[in-house]
């Protein structure tokens, strides 16, 4: 008998399974998401420029996920979490592309005032964030009827560790220093890298 209600409640379950991801599911509106992604970040500052160094020396990898809440037809809650890793380093820029700009040196290379100085770093770090979403075009009802293109408008708040680390030549190699734990400006006190630090994400999208 056990075997047999065991079986019936198997089935029940694969059905009920099998129609959530049935074509007719998709009549019933989804208010609960959950995304997840694969891409990439970079740093703009004064290690590295994007508008004239261009993106591959700064670029690092970038991972999260995400879960989003719909509130009627236009308004959702989004929190995500991303692990990123941004960095410059001025030997790899594009041969000092400011520099040049700025003084119209045509020998730049070793006379760069960002290649002499050799600075570089690298952070990963985790971000949490609450993010407001509003689409331009309203959702309502069926999951299917939504519109092919819908432009989206999102703003947040958040919280990101912030671990920058330097490379310094050693005898055995090159070797790490955490650049929160020293000194880095003489103006500058020893936790001038705070370890959290406060982030706003914004942007538009456009969903497909």
């Amino acid at each position: 008998m056990k075997k047999v209600t065991f079986i019936l409640l198997f089935i029940l379950a694969f059905t009920e399974f099998a129609d959530a991801q049935s074509f007719y599911s998709r009549r019933r509106d989804r208010t609960l998401m959950f995304s997840y992604g694969v891409g990439f970040s970079t740093y703009h500052g004064d290690m590295h420029d994007v508008f004239y160094d261009g993106l591959q020396a700064a670029l690092g990898p970038s991972l999260g996920v995400g879960l989003r809440k719909k509130f009627g037809s236009q308004l959702s809650l989004r929190v995500d979490l991303n692990w990123y890793q941004i960095g410059g380093n001025d030997a790899e820029d594009q041969k000092g592309f400011i520099s040049k700009r700025l003084s119209n040196r045509n020998d730049v290379g070793a006379e760069d005032d960002r290649y002499i100085r050799n600075l570089n770093f690298r952070s990963r770090n985790i971000e949490l964030s609450v993010m407001g979403i509003f689409n331009l075009i309203p959702v309502d009802g069926s999951y299917s009827r939504r519109p092919i293109i819908n432009p989206y408008l999102m703003f947040g708040i958040g919280r990101s560790t912030n671990r920058p680390k330097t490379y310094l030549p050693g005898e055995e190699g090159n070797y790490t220093v955490n650049l929160w734990q020293i000194q880095t400006e003489a103006a500058a006190p020893v936790d001038s890298y705070p370890k959290n630090i406060t982030v706003i994400p914004f942007g538009i999208g456009l969903r497909l």
